[in-house]
């Protein structure tokens, strides 16, 4: 069938590349005696992006085929690449880009990257791409059934649309899958498989400008995923997506980014949970800011007085909370029981430093914590993220929400209030809170902090 695709208009030639090939493949059969070749070629998709350009738009597909047989193919082969208006490849579908791999690229269990790409295209969203390997059957199969890749094109509202397939290793930082660059409306699709237990995926993404991403992550009940958003820069836990529901959608706003700043979307499971998930991110503009005329100042709001301010603490103005902004540093006594981990149920003194950073724009409150409790002969190690108040005498209440780590393996997601008050730079912390994915502990915790 695809022989004529290819010589639409020559019949007659066709027909006779036809009969030519059917007598190769008889002469290497007996009657009623089917002769295997021992290869087996297949195409995995790594990467399908999609722009849209002035000058048209681009595909690009990135994948791999492997030799999954016992011998090397007789002869070199097409990879090719087509666009479809539906996901079944017939004589109305386009062919835009094709290559050529040699036979000594795929001996038996090998595998080679094969790109393909096409600028200046039409309207392609919405449309498929259909890629298949050796098309014409240069190469004698002993299966021809995997032979073919098919996957819809762009996302809307995407000026660029990325999917892409979880490759592993890609456990921790320093093996992260790189995603691209992301801008307002750049947009990222991620297919992957939690393979095992405690299995972790990690993606980076670099930030471009200030903007909104918009993380939105989808599984099974089986699969029960995790998404955390950390700041490659200074390794702070910045967004924390847990819900038990599906699917799970948070934000994160990056104000004042450094060009190209690294962000890590890491995928994890708790417990047991095994199984498929798919990422989505997109960014969106930040709502602009109206700044006053230069040498104009905004109307003051009326309220109380304010407090005077130090070299290390500035105080506040009139009508203003008392500024809790800054980095803290302490220790304090955590309290711990019902875990399903017998060693960590107890009381705990911390022994490596608490560290909090704490942001706050008028009387609301944000920041991310970190801090570890030894248990035993192991290290409970804890990063988490903070919303909440300030009150004007400096009071501060709020949530958290945090991600824990036992001698490295990542064992709970935890959440819970907290309450306090920041007199000078003195900051001192009580919280509570429970894991809410896969246990029943529950925490208490009293810190002393300073600025």
């Amino acid at each position: 069938m695809n022989r004529l695709i290819r010589c639409q208009g020559l019949v007659v030639l066709c027909v006779a590349l036809w009969f030519s090939s059917a007598l190769q493949v008889a002469a290497q059969e007996s009657p009623g005696e089917s002769v295997l070749s021992g290869v087996d070629l297949v195409g995995t998709l790594a990467k399908l992006k999609h722009s849209k350009k002035d000058s048209g738009d681009r595909i690009l597909v990135k994948l791999n085929v492997s030799n999954v047989g016992t011998e090397i193919p007789a002869s070199s082969f097409l990879v090719s690449l087509w666009l479809s208006t539906d996901a079944l490849l017939d004589e109305n579908d386009t062919l835009v880009a094709e290559t050529e791999v040699i036979s000594s690229a795929v001996e038996p269990g090998q595998a080679t990257v094969v790109k393909l790409k096409k600028r200046e295209l039409s309207a392609a969203e919405g449309m498929f791409v259909i890629v298949t390997i050796d098309d014409e059957n240069s190469v004698v199969e002993d299966n021809e059934q995997n032979n073919q890749i098919v996957e819809l094109v762009g996302r809307d509202g995407c000026q660029r649309h990325t999917l892409l397939i979880d490759a592993e290793p890609n456990d921790d930082p320093a093996l992260s899958q790189a995603l691209g660059k992301i801008q307002e409306d750049f947009c990222f699709t991620v297919r992957g498989n939690v393979v095992v237990a405690g299995d972790v995926d990690t993606f980076r993404l670099f930030v471009r400008n200030d903007q909104t991403i918009v993380a939105t992550l989808t599984d099974t009940i089986d699969t029960d995923v995790n998404l955390e958003l950390r700041d490659v820069g200074t390794g702070e836990v910045v967004r924390i997506c847990a819900d038990t529901t599906s699917p799970d959608v948070c934000t994160l706003e990056v104000l004042g980014a450094v060009a190209n700043a690294p962000f890590d979307a890491n995928i994890f499971s708790l417990g047991n949970a095994i199984g498929p998930y798919t990422l989505d991110l997109n960014s969106d503009p930040i709502a602009d800011v109206v700044e006053p005329p230069p040498g104009e100042q905004p109307p003051a709001t009326p309220g109380t007085p304010g407090t005077p301010g130090s070299p290390t603490d500035p105080g506040t103005g009139p009508g203003e909370s008392s500024s809790v902004t800054g980095t803290y540093q302490g220790s304090g006594i955590v309290t711990l029981n019902s875990c399903q981990t017998v060693g960590l149920n107890g009381m705990f003194t911390e022994v490596s430093s608490f560290l909090s950073v704490l942001e706050q724009e008028d009387g609301t409150l944000t920041g991310t914590f970190a801090h570890s409790v030894t248990v035993g002969s192991g290290v409970y190690v804890e990063d988490g993220i903070v919303d909440g108040t300030v009150t004007l005498t400096g009071g501060v209440s709020g949530t958290w929400s945090s991600i824990s780590a036992l001698n490295g393996l990542v064992n709970a997601v935890s959440n819970g209030t907290f309450t306090g008050s920041v007199t000078g730079n003195t900051f001192v912390l009580e919280s509570s809170g429970q894991d809410f994915d896969g246990d029943t502990c529950q925490s208490r915790g009293s810190f002393t902090l300073t600025r």
